[in-house]
């Protein structure tokens, strides 16, 4: 090999040598979860790879990271290389996204958290620095030329902003008013230096923006700090009652949030809201700062008085938690049903607390009152608490006097005098049973050679020729007996030689059950009723024996019989009514029956019942017929035609039922309605006294005592006291709700040696100090 070959080969040896640990090094795998369903290792901690701008994946740091570990994050995902001393504070962050995020979603999201441990970055050759935010304005940061954007990230940087000639103490204060706890606004001639987060400084820009006009302008920039009330509410009134300039002026700062205007665009909108010679009020510019709560206008010094003194009427303070305690008596509502009604209201935040669950509460956050809202509403301002005493029919209302008048409002609303209703109801029921019974019995028997007795009988029914019973003789019974052959079995019972039974019985039982309950009730109402007795019905029996002669206990239950009325009535606009009712009735129609007494029981629930004043209404009804034949006989004997009649036993048993409910409701509107139907039922007493009963007549007549009764005066007289006590109230609220003076707004003026603000004859504004004429 020649020498020149050699060389060549030892020099491309030593070169992959010296090359191998970087080539190893970067071709580590990816450290980030890929937005895919496919998961790849993650790489060490010494490895990073750089992703592509458009590449989308997951942030996979874990909850409460410390400053180490988001720094190695970044670092492995954008081979950015990172110092920072010891000293440096420590802290813990959580980054949550569920989406994927792009690269430059990532740093933004590391700017932000090292902004949330008050930490942030300063460039070092290839190396990004960590260091404290309150340090930042003496680190080396960006610095933004003043027709260049500031980064919409939480990075620390610095903005250069050249106002217009004559501006810069105006934009400074203003910025100093808007900047964030750590920045910096420095002037320098006719520039301002701005260090701030790159968010931020967008932010003020923006402001800034709306405010900078060139020089010549008639307006002047003004800062109202609020103190109570909403200040987007107050921009807005401001830009409706100061025409459309303003609301121009706000539509153009909503539409360009997040983009810096050019100079040129500035400059050209000041000129065509430049103010006329008029000394009619005007706002050119309003701006909102929610953080601070203030408001920016840029108007004319001439007209502005106005302006002010509507800001001073508006931002006043509302004594919402001022509570006073009231007692407000209920004439016909129940005061706990009432309660529980205002209680269950939804509750929504207030400014300055919440309200509780007892207590109603505004929907809106702006400054309250006890007026009539739109739509004919009642608007309450603060938190009411409601509680309800049963024994005086009252409710102790704890609430501000203007809440308690609109509380008022809505309380006799409800408390309004229910309608009575008078139901009358008529259960007809009529039952018939026919019964035919046939019964033949007969035996014959005879002593035999072993002292034994030998018999032969017949008894398909109930009916015995050996052994008669009382029950047989019962109906049309016959029959013949023949003399004693012995006893059964050593019991002591005679066994007759022969005998024949005959017997037949026919039944009727005719039930005819009328009632007719009637009772009082009101409106949405439940009433009930519950007329009957209660019977004794057995449960067992139990024999034991006493001095060896048994003895049988039955033991009884008392069970209720009786006719139960469940009405509640639902009147509505119109004469509507509906009814939900529940009728059972219990009636005994056998006392002495076998195995106890027998009852019947009828029951009917209906609800969303439609009927009308004094008109009938049929609930329900029953119509039954049932025939029952019963046959029983020896078999084959049974069957013979006509000898088999005195082989079986029959009963023919015809069953009807017919069952009517009937109920007739009448609305009572006057005392003269309910004095009609006492009279209607009384009337009906008396008669039933003197047809069904020897009982003398007593006559039930009511007096009426006028000493309790309220004529004409004494009405005018309670209703002139009621809306005495009314005013009283409203004149309580109306000194409640009286203007207070707020925090003094000012002008932001180039002439430090200004002390005044001087309006048009007339202007009671107040002369504070920084106000330039």
């Amino acid at each position: 090999m020649p020498w020149s070959a050699r060389r060549w080969c030892s020099s491309m040896l030593l070169l992959g040598l010296l090359s191998w640990p970087e080539r190893v090094q970067a071709a580590p795998a990816p450290l980030s979860e890929p937005s895919d369903e496919s998961l790849e290792p993650v790489v060490p901690h010494d490895s990073c790879k750089e992703q592509p701008l458009d590449t989308r994946f997951r942030i996979t740091l874990e909850r409460e990271a410390r400053l180490v570990d988001l720094v190695r994050w970044m670092s492995s995902i954008s081979c950015t290389k990172f110092i920072w001393s010891p000293g440096v504070r420590d802290g813990k962050v959580t980054v949550v996204a569920p989406e994927p995020v792009t690269i430059a979603q990532a740093r933004a999201a590391f700017y932000a958290a090292l902004e949330t441990m008050g930490l942030t970055v300063e460039e070092s050759g290839a190396y990004l620095k960590i260091v404290e935010s309150k340090d930042a304005n003496h680190r080396v940061l960006p610095v933004i030329g003043p027709d260049d954007a500031a980064p919409d990230r939480d990075r620390f940087v610095t903005q250069l902003y050249r106002p217009q000639p004559g501006r810069v103490s105006d934009v400074v204060a203003v910025i100093e008013h808007l900047r964030g706890e750590r920045g910096t606004v420095t002037a320098v001639g006719e520039l301002v230096i701005l260090t701030d987060t790159g968010s931020n400084i967008r932010r003020m820009l923006e402001v800034i923006e709306q405010v900078d006009a060139p020089p010549g302008e008639a307006d002047a920039i003004f800062v109202e700090p609020l103190r109570f009330a909403d200040p987007e509410e107050v921009a807005a009134v401001i830009r409706e009652v100061f025409g459309s300039q303003a609301s121009a002026s706000a539509s153009a700062s909503s539409s360009g949030k997040g983009k810096a205007k050019p100079k040129a665009e500035v400059a050209t909108r000041a000129a065509t809201t430049a103010p006329s010679a008029s000394d009619e009020p005007r706002v050119s510019a309003v701006t909102v700062d929610a953080r601070t709560r203030t408001l920016v206008i840029s108007a004319p010094r001439a007209g502005y008085p106005v302006v002010r003194r509507l800001i001073q009427r508006l931002d006043v303070e509302v004594p919402d938690d001022s509570g006073m305690l009231f007692v407000l008596p209920l004439r016909h509502a129940d005061p706990e049903e009432i309660a529980a009604v205002l209680g269950s209201l939804p509750t929504s935040e207030r400014k300055g607390g919440a309200a509780t669950p007892s207590s109603a509460a505004p929907s809106s956050p702006g400054p309250p009152s006890a007026g009539t809202a739109p739509g004919g509403g009642v608007s309450i301002g603060g938190a009411i608490h409601v509680t309800a005493d049963p024994s005086t029919r009252s409710l102790v209302v704890m609430a501000s006097p203007h809440d308690y008048l609109g509380l008022k409002r809505v309380v006799e609303a409800l408390d309004v005098e229910r309608r009575l209703v008078y139901i009358e109801t008529y259960i007809l029921e009529l039952s018939t049973n026919h019964g035919l019974g046939t019964d033949v019995s007969a035996h014959f028997g005879k002593d035999t050679a072993d002292g034994g007795v030998g018999f032969l009988a017949t008894q398909p029914g109930d009916v015995s020729s050996a052994v008669l019973d009382a029950s047989a003789l019962s109906g049309l019974a016959a029959g013949v007996i023949g003399p004693s052959v012995g006893d059964l079995f050593g019991t002591g019972v005679d066994i007759p030689s022969f005998g024949v039974v005959i017997q037949a019985l026919e039944t009727h039982q005719d039930v005819n059950i009328v009632s007719d309950p009637h009772l009082y009730t009101a409106d949405n109402k439940t009433a009930r009723m519950e007329v009957g007795q209660r019977i004794p019905v057995p449960t067992g029996t139990n024999t034991f024996g006493t001095a060896g002669v048994p003895v049988t206990q039955t033991s009884y239950t008392r069970e209720d019989v009786a006719l139960k009325l469940e009405v509640t009535p639902h009147l509505g606009e119109g004469g509507a009514l509906t009814l939900d009712l529940l009728i059972e009735n219990q009636e005994v129609v056998d006392a002495d029956g076998e195995g106890g007494p027998t009852t019947t029981k009828r029951m009917l629930e209906l609800e969303d019942v439609v009927a009308h004043d004094g008109q009938p209404v049929v609930l329900g009804g029953l119509v039954q017929e049932k025939e029952q034949i019963v046959k029983r006989q020896i078999p084959g004997l049974g069957s013979i035609p006509v000898l088999g009649w005195l082989f079986k036993k029959r009963t023919h048993t015809r069953t009807k039922v017919n069952l009517l409910v009937v109920m007739v409701p009448h609305v009572l509107d006057s005392p003269d309605d309910a004095r009609r139907i006492h009279e209607r039922r009384m009337e009906e007493r008396r008669e039933f006294l003197e047809r069904e009963t020897a009982f003398k007549r007593r006559d039930l007549d009511s007096h009426v005592n006028y000493r309790h009764k309220s004529g004409l005066l004494a009405s005018v007289d309670a209703e002139a006291r009621r809306m005495q006590t009314e005013g009283r109230f409203r004149d309580e609220a109306e000194q409640q709700l009286g203007p207070t003076v707020p925090a003094e707004g000012f002008e932001l003026s180039a002439d430090p040696d200004a002390t005044t603000v001087s309006a048009a004859s007339g202007d009671d504004s107040i002369a504070r100090p920084g106000f330039a004429p």
